[in-house]
């Protein structure tokens, strides 16, 4: 299966994030108030391989125009909590030591759970924008 060639993987990719972000209340349509600053969206996507090495999927990820947000405006910080390569040093040696195995997991929408400390208004995403002129107020963060 190529992904290249094949829109309805695509688009599926992008109706399974959107029903992710309406099932976490990732944001709420509004009217965007007048002091505030509208940024846009687009998509992102990826292929991934499976473990088996054998069939692809497409992921979508809906994703801010951050670099048209005004800084102490529309943010203070610019980080994300990731986990320090000094942990992972340390699960590798308790793996090693205890002779354990180690799986990769794929944790579905682990970063939409994030709560967002400011109010960040954003356009409606491409292809799924339904004419209200009304844009998402941002509940949690979006990446």
């Amino acid at each position: 299966m190529k992904l290249n060639d094949d829109h309805k993987l695509w688009e599926e990719a992008m109706r399974t994030k959107i029903d992710q972000h309406l099932k976490l209340n990732t944001w709420e349509l509004t009217d965007l108030p007048e002091s505030c600053h509208l940024i846009g969206c687009q998509w992102v996507y990826a292929s991934k391989t499976h473990i088996d090495r054998c069939s692809d999927k497409a992921k979508a990820h809906l994703i801010t125009q951050g670099f048209t947000q005004w800084p102490r405006m529309d943010y203070f910080e610019i980080t994300s909590p990731v986990a320090k390569f000094y942990s992972l040093r340390i699960i590798l040696a308790i793996v090693y030591q205890f002779d354990l195995e180690i799986h990769r997991i794929d944790v579905k929408g682990s970063y939409l759970n994030a709560q967002s400390d400011k109010e960040v208004y954003v356009k409606q995403p491409p292809g799924f924008d339904n004419g209200s002129g009304q844009v998402l107020h941002l509940n949690l963060k979006l990446y």
